[in-house]
């Protein structure tokens, strides 16, 4: 039981102050060191990521951070998570052999096959070292997601949150400009790079493209939710509207903008430029409906974004070669076509979904498609494959149905939450520009990771974690408005009757 400790509201905006700081440090820094896609990187994120919960559960039972109200809704995503761990340990536990034979018969007939005495124990996980990493970095999200919840009490936090995505981006954009216009060639962590597209500090230009379009999904929230409701009907307000947004305090955030959309069309990634003008036509089509007062200016900022970004800015920095590779590329395989078709990308991942008729209820386990892709590689297939090029086959060959299925239900809950939360009108307009974010960022992933492995990049998979409690964290807000609300009421009757006796 936590103590009965009662301190100042000083001494718990203090305490939380500082592990949010910290939570915000953690994003910023996690694409840093090669997006965090080594190991020594991706085990300082979890252990930075551990020791903050650390903190916050020591904190929390000494009575110096409050209780959090969770919202009936939210409950469902922390189960959903606490599953997917579950599973996870699951798989690398090693398990008694008549276990197994019931759970997965081909695994143990795979460990079977190279012991040269029957085996008393083994685990679901074809890889169990890989799995252990992948859990690993599992927890860590989890505790990120859990943070973000329990940390960003306002909507002022959910905002700090969101400026340190664009923070993050702008930093990374800036940089991946600097290194290709200076054709940047070197060598560090004894891995030799060069920059004949913008990347940042990632090693794949698509990893970055993909980050980026996190980060400028969170920018264009921020501005929808800062946009006033003033009449548009006639041109002269729409250009006074349109100098408004150019000029006024929110241009720094607008500039922003556009360092970040340089640096994505620089990246002259075929997906990643894509994943973002789809995610944002189709997010501003459903959404913009949605947000009422501010529905005109939210269309004329998204049409400024399409006309001054792509068509202006676009053209000036060569949006051009983006949309001469995305020409010469195909669906299927053809000759003749020096780009990669998305077949060719996507197909090695697609014919590793054989692997389902021997592991199809848990999967082969957590981290080991490139254990399990040679039996399934198809001839023509050469090279090594450490992942899918499709996140969605991956997820199906490592987790099985019951993956897909938690996967399923998660992605469910955050379209439902983000959609709930742009249709309220007991929102703030921040708040709902926010699930614009949430929402555009969710979409772009989607779309992206058909033809890329972004989610196992642990820069990426944060901040998509982060952005995903961040769809979330407003519906624990109201949970908590609603108790001090009838805690006020108490005390309110309380003080009453006591005046009454």
């Amino acid at each position: 039981m936590p103590r009965t400790h009662n301190p100042s509201t000083r001494d718990h905006s203090d305490l939380e102050a500082r592990l949010f700081l910290g939570l915000r440090l953690l994003l910023f820094w996690a694409p840093v060191p090669l997006a965090s896609n080594r190991p020594w990187a991706w085990a300082l994120l979890v252990v930075w990521a551990s020791l903050l919960g650390l903190f916050w559960l020591v904190a929390r039972w000494l009575g110096r951070v409050p209780p959090l109200a969770l919202a009936p809704f939210l409950r469902w995503p922390l189960v959903l998570i606490a599953a997917g761990i579950a599973l996870l340990c699951l798989q690398w536990l090693p398990l008694p052999a008549w276990a197994l034979r019931l759970l997965s018969p081909y695994a143990l007939q795979a460990y079977e096959a190279v012991s040269a005495a029957p085996l008393a124990t083994a685990s679901l996980s074809v890889e169990r070292f890989a799995t252990l990493q992948m859990l690993l970095k599992t927890v860590a999200l989890g505790t990120v997601f859990w943070l973000v919840v329990a940390l960003a009490r306002r909507t002022e936090h959910l905002e700090r949150l969101a400026y340190t995505f664009v923070y993050a981006g702008v930093f990374q954009a800036l940089l991946g400009i600097a290194l290709h216009m200076g054709d940047a060639n070197y060598t560090i962590f004894y891995e030799a790079f060069t920059h004949e597209v913008a990347k940042g500090t990632f090693v794949n230009r698509n990893h970055f493209a993909a980050f980026l379009n996190i980060c400028l999904a969170m920018g264009i929230g921020l501005m929808i939710g800062k946009l006033d409701a003033q009449p548009l009907s006639t041109w002269r307000q729409r250009l006074r509207w349109l100098a408004n947004v150019l000029l006024s305090e929110k241009a720094r955030l607008r500039v922003m903008l556009v360092i970040m959309v340089i640096a994505l069309v620089l990246t002259r990634s075929r997906g990643g430029n894509s994943a973002f003008f789809i995610a944002l036509l189709v997010t501003g089509i459903i959404a913009v409906p949605l947000l009422r007062r501010t529905s005109r200016p939210a269309a004329w900022f998204i049409a400024s974004l399409v006309v001054l970004d792509v068509v202006i800015i676009g053209s000036w920095v060569g949006v051009e070669k983006v949309v001469h590779r995305l020409s010469e590329t195909s669906f299927v395989k053809q000759e003749g076509h020096r780009e990669e078709s998305v077949q060719e990308r996507v197909d090695p991942g697609l014919k590793a979904l054989a692997s389902l008729k021997d592991y199809p209820v848990f999967g082969s386990g957590g981290g080991t498609f490139y254990a399990v892709f040679p039996k399934y590689r198809p001839p023509e297939t050469r090279g090594y494959y450490d992942h899918a090029h499709n996140d969605y086959a991956q997820l199906s060959v490592e987790g099985g149905l019951v993956g897909v299925a938690i996967a399923a239900l998660g992605l469910g809950l955050l379209l439902a939450a983000a959609l709930l939360t742009l249709a309220s009108r007991k929102y703030r307009s921040l708040r709902r520009g926010l699930a614009f974010s949430g929402g555009m960022a969710l979409a772009t992933l989607l779309i992206h990771s058909w033809t890329d492995f972004n989610l196992q990049i642990p820069a990426v998979a944060l901040a998509a974690t982060v952005f995903c409690a961040m769809i979330c964290a407003g519906q624990t807000q109201n949970a908590q408005r609603e108790v001090a609300t009838t805690q006020r009421r108490a005390v309110g009757l309380g003080g009453a009757a006591g005046v009454g006796v």
